[in-house]
C-alpha cells in the first residue's frame, strides 16, 4: 500500500507514509482507514511524510473530491514533509482546496522543522 499511518495515543499524533505513486485509490483507502479507526480523533494533529513519493497521478479534480471526503476537521493540523517542488506543488494544491474545512496544513522539505511546527501547533491549543 502507498500509504500507512499509526496512531499515536498519547501524543494525539497520526503519522502517515506516503510512498511510491500516489493514486486516488490509494487516497479513498487511507481516508476510509481513518474515518473507521476508532483511535482517530477529527481534531488529531497529522505528521505525513511523503519524503519517498515519486509522483502524485490525482488529477485536478480528483484532488477537489479529495478535500471533500478528508476526515480531518477545520481544528486539526498536519505537517507535510515533501522531496522536491513537484510533490510541493501538489500538496499545494490540495492545501489550498481544503485548508477551511479540513484544518490547518503547512508544507517542509526538512522533518525537523516539520516537527518543530507541529510541535508549537499542539502547544498553543493545548
Amino acid at each position: 500500500m502507498a500509504i500507512s499511518y499509526h496512531i499515536d495515543k498519547t501524543e494525539g499524533i497520526v503519522y502517515s507514509d506516503f510512498s511510491d505513486i500516489i493514486t486516488w485509490d490509494d487516497f479513498d483507502k487511507h481516508f476510509k482507514q481513518l474515518h473507521d479507526d476508532k483511535a482517530f480523533s477529527h481534531i488529531n494533529f497529522g505528521l505525513c511524510d511523503w519524503s519517498t513519493v515519486k509522483d502524485v497521478n490525482i488529477g485536478s479534480m480528483n484532488m477537489y473530491y479529495l478535500s471533500c471526503i478528508c476526515p480531518w476537521r477545520e481544528k486539526s493540523h498536519r505537517a507535510v514533509i515533501v522531496p522536491n517542488q513537484h510533490i510541493f506543488a501538489m500538496c499545494r494544491m490540495l492545501q489550498s482546496l481544503s485548508e477551511e474545512k479540513n484544518g490547518l496544513i503547512q508544507i517542509f522539505y526538512d522533518r525537523d522543522e516539520a516537527k518543530i511546527w507541529l510541535k508549537s501547533m499542539r502547544k498553543q491549543t493545548l
